[in-house]
Order: C-alpha cells, then sequence, then structure tokens
C-alpha cells in the first residue's frame, strides 16, 4: 500500500515536494518505507548512531506510525425468555459482529478518544520508540518485546529513505486483526524551522495522536 502524507496547513515546507509510504503488513510483522523528495540538502538528519531505543526522537526530523484496533460492532442474541417471548442477549461476541475482522473488545459504543494505541518513532540516527497509550495522549507506557529489524537509509540531494520492518506479535495492543493506521513526520530544516507531515490532520494545531489522524485501515495482510 502506497500512502501520501500531507503538509500540516500552519507548517508549509518548500524544501519538501513529497513524502510517501509504503506499508506492507504480513500478520504482525510492519514494514514501513518512508520516501522523501524535495531538497533533501535543506534538511537536517540527525547523525548515524548505534541503534536502541530512546526519547523525544520526535524533538528533529522523525518518521511515525499509530495504530490502533479497528472497532467491533456489538451483536445480540435472542433467546427465549418466561411466557415463550423473545428476549436480547446483549453482548454476545460474535464473528459476524465484527467490522475489518476486528478483535473483541473494541466496540463502536467506546469513544475514539478511550480507544488505546500504538505510537512508533523512526529516527534516521538508527534510534527508535515504540509506546502504547491507554486513550487519547494518557495511560502513556513503553512495552517490551518489540523487535525492529535492520534499519536502512540513504540519501542523495533530492531524495531520502529510511525503511523497515517491526515484528508486533508481543504487543497486547494489537492482534492479528484490522489496524486503523496512522502516519506521520516531523521534519526539521538546518534554518531549524518545522514542518508536520501526516495522511490527515484534526483542525487546530498538529495533533497525530488523535482520531481523525488514523485515515487508513491495514489488514492483517497488506500488500
Amino acid at each position: 500500500m502506497r500512502l501520501t502524507l500531507k503538509p500540516h496547513p500552519d507548517t508549509p515546507c518548500d524544501a519538501v515536494r513529497e513524502i510517501a509510504v509504503e506499508v506492507t503488513r504480513e500478520g504482525m510483522a510492519l514494514s514501513l518505507r518512508f520516501e522523501l523528495t524535495g531538497d533533501a540538502e535543506a534538511i537536517a538528519f540527525p547523525e548515524w548512531r548505534n541503534a536502541g531505543r530512546a526519547d523525544e526522537l520526535w524533538g528533529h526530523t522523525c518518521f511515525e506510525a499509530f495504530l490502533k484496533p479497528t472497532p467491533t460492532i456489538r451483536s445480540s442474541r435472542r433467546k427465549s425468555g418466561p411466557s415463550g417471548l423473545d428476549l436480547e442477549e446483549d453482548g454476545a461476541d460474535q464473528s459476524e459482529g465484527l467490522v475489518d475482522g476486528s478483535r473483541p473488545g473494541h466496540d463502536f459504543g467506546l469513544d475514539e478518544r478511550e480507544r488505546g494505541y500504538v505510537e512508533v518513532n523512526l529516527s534516521p540516527s538508527n534510534q527508535w520508540a515504540v509506546y502504547a497509550f491507554d486513550g487519547y495522549r494518557h495511560g502513556m507506557s513503553a512495552p517490551e518485546g518489540v523487535e525492529r529489524r535492520a534499519l536502512e537509509r540513504s540519501q542523495t540531494p533530492d531524495c531520502f529513505r529510511l525503511s523497515t520492518t517491526l515484528d508486533l506479535d508481543r504487543l497486547n495492543e494489537l492482534s492479528l486483526t484490522a489496524w486503523r493506521l496512522g502516519l506521520s513526520a516531523v521534519i526539521e530544516l538546518k534554518d531549524g524551522s518545522k514542518s508536520y507531515w501526516a495522511l490527515a490532520h484534526a483542525p487546530g494545531k498538529p495533533d497525530f495522536h488523535h482520531p481523525d489522524a488514523f485515515a487508513a485501515t491495514l489488514s492483517p495482510e497488506s500488500p
């Protein structure tokens, strides 16, 4: 799946012509390939370091993904009540009540800001981070067990590419079902200015965590 990011209207950037992302999912393995075209020499890319997890990578040029299980529709069964009356048994969990294969426990009765999600940060420095949230910007933790494979980085005067694969099978927040997907990037120029890019932007200041930013759906097998 190829997706294109848009700059936030408050932070245009003439140095960047396009940021495209190739996304591939095979079960719980997520592959991301970011390609930025434009004046790559005007962008401040962090220096290469030893691979490792680090915080606040979004303070400089950074590429990001946000993942959230798709919600389910609450189904109901009918059972026989007194005097032969049909009664609805609320909360029945049937596969036909699932949307895009979502797992039980994520139903449309829950406000989008209360749904848990996962944030992935990929820095051109070779550092990275994964965070889990219980809901919109709260209940943050740094789950263990996530593995990031080798990160590849290449640059020419008019193009920058960054790619890697993450193994997310140990994350309790996700499962082998469809995910809502948000993609974003923070681009810092050498003059210190920053622009913010995403699949979709909510009204107001840049906010990659907002439910509106989860603008794509990723099935368990997405070439």
